[in-house]
């Protein structure tokens, strides 16, 4: 999902802006996927002596240190610079940590401190990053106030600098652009390519810091750790620096040639890397697949360079739903415990795509501390369909002892969502992502669209949660397991807008408004509602 970007919906603490699309240089600044900006130039670049001019006039002038006139500090080290679009700065607190294009280009060096921007006092890097984005968008030249620090914050902010072009080294030694790959559903990864990039992370993360905001991320400017570096970290360090050269996706830096998804991947960005990768790890253990299984991961197939938006109009026409359409519909969902994946837009619009469908193979994973990666399948998987060919029942009680581990509860977030209240980085891509899903409906009405998608989202998590919530539930006879069959049953009920629903009852007890079935071994069943 994009995350956000995510995309839906992103080192020091970069403040990630739109690019500056008419600057020679604009490719080299880092995006997310769906940030956009236009300028009309940069102007003349100031040169150093136009930067120090009005400090060294007033010296020359007579307005030293005992001048009453003027402060000192003022007279010599506060200089205004105007700016057009992203400034190419970089930040700590509110000391300049980088500085290149436009403010390279303008003077502005490492170690000086913003005192205000447009006008406005700032005293934290929040404060830095919200103020430069609102005159990033009205696409106006704007001025910020710096302060020339001297001494030691300057030798190693420089010393800083000259590490980061060490890392960004080391990163484009490591991983070579293998090929062009121009159908996006064809830039799939699998786990060995992925593990390449874990294990780089692992190595290096140490040196890089949280660079997102304190209001997203609680551990912001705070050296990075594997058990909390996730997508957005990943994006940030690795795919935009490796990828802005070529503008090409990090999947055409680990392979040379495309091939089409067997599973479409969706997750959501603020997931800790190191738990995606045991979850996917358990996929391919459990399903018996190989390690070389093509998945579509949104955040390594975009080309997040080129600023191309991914939510058109038509739903149907959209990388997403090609990619959906070609891996069969197969999806594996991966949930945090926090059930994040059911608040963010992008992942819930991914879900969307597949509510046309009769029965959507969906295999859902999770990762526990206690337990560790969990997993409910779509049916069973080859190894317990050949245990019931064998001997019937034995492949069910599989799947049931299997499954009987996974915390439902982590789901149970997806029986009530409300795809209205979730979020994305950028607001635009939210209000694009729900109109792009209305058009999934047969609705004209706000309300009545929005009650249609969310019975039907509930209802597509409530057929993955049935064999859960059933066989394969230890205390079927405790209270909180009959409540939680009724959510999953009352789910499946209110899902009026579906004619037909397709899905694998294996060994349970089913009750519909339609149809009844005994307890039995039915494969997969099918009705007509």
């Amino acid at each position: 999902m994009p995350p956000a970007g995510e995309q839906g919906g992103g080192g020091g603490a970069a403040v990630r802006l739109p690019a500056l699309t008419q600057s020679a240089s604009a490719g080299a600044i880092g995006q997310r996927a769906g940030a956009a900006g236009t300028a009309e130039g940069l102007g003349r670049p100031a040169s150093q002596a136009d930067l120090r001019s009005s400090g060294a006039g007033q010296l020359a002038a007579g307005q030293g240190e005992d001048s009453p006139a003027a402060s000192p500090a003022k007279a010599t080290n506060e200089i205004l610079v105007k700016f057009r679009g992203d400034p190419g700065l970089t930040f700590e607190a509110t000391r300049v940590t980088g500085s290149v294009l436009q403010a390279w280009m303008l003077g502005v060096r490492p170690g000086w401190t913003v005192l205000q921007v447009a006008g406005q006092p700032v005293q934290t890097k929040e404060d830095i990053e919200e103020l430069l984005q609102q005159c990033v968008e009205t696409e106006k030249r704007y001025e910020v106030l710096f302060q020339k620090n001297q001494g030691k914050f300057g030798t190693e902010a420089k010393e800083k600098a000259e590490k980061e072009k060490r890392q960004l080294a080391k990163l484009r030694k490591e991983f070579k652009f293998q090929g062009a790959i121009e159908r996006i559903e064809h830039r799939t990864t699998n786990f060995y390519q992925l593990e390449r990039v874990y294990n780089y992370l692992e190595e290096n993360c140490s040196g890089w810091v949280d660079h997102l905001p304190a209001k997203v991320s609680k551990t912001s400017g705070r050296p990075l750790r594997m058990d909390f570096l996730n997508f957005h970290h990943l994006t940030n360090y690795i795919a935009l620096p490796l990828t802005r050269p070529r503008k090409c996706s990090l999947v055409e830096m680990l392979a040379a040639n495309g091939q089409p998804p067997s599973w479409f991947l969706s997750h959501w960005w603020g997931s800790p890397v190191i738990t995606f990768m045991e979850c996917l790890k358990a996929h391919i253990t459990t399903r018996n697949l190989s390690a070389d299984t093509p998945y579509w991961i949104w955040a390594c197939a975009c080309r997040h360079h080129l600023q191309r938006c991914e939510i058109t109009e038509d739903p149907k026409k959209a990388s997403f739903s090609k990619t959906l359409d070609m891996s069969k519909h197969r999806m594996l969902v991966l949930l945090d415990p926090q059930g994040g994946y059911f608040k963010r837009t992008w992942c819930l619009y991914e879900a969307a795509l597949c509510l046309d469908q009769p029965g959507t193979p969906m295999d859902v994973a999770t990762f526990t501390q206690g337990s560790g990666a969990e997993l409910i399948t779509h049916g069973m998987t080859e190894q317990e369909e050949k245990l019931e060919l064998q001997r019937p029942g034995s492949g069910i009680r599989a799947k049931a002892a299997r499954e009987a581990s996974f915390p439902v509860e982590v789901a149970d977030a997806g029986l009530v969502v409300q795809i209205e209240k979730s979020e994305a980085s950028k607001e635009d891509d939210r209000a694009l992502l729900l109109s792009s899903a209305a058009l999934l409906t047969q609705q004209t009405e706000e309300n009545a669209i929005l009650a249609e998608l969310n019975a039907g989202l509930r209802a597509l998590f409530a057929t993955v949660l049935w064999s859960r919530v059933t066989v394969g539930e230890k205390e079927a006879k405790s209270s909180a397991a009959r409540r939680r069959l009724t959510k999953v049953a009352s789910a499946l009920r209110k899902d009026a807008a579906r004619k037909t629903l397709e899905m694998h009852t294996e060994g349970s007890p089913c009750t519909f408004p339609t149809a009844r079935m005994a307890s039995g071994h039915l494969k997969i069943w099918q009705v007509d509602i």
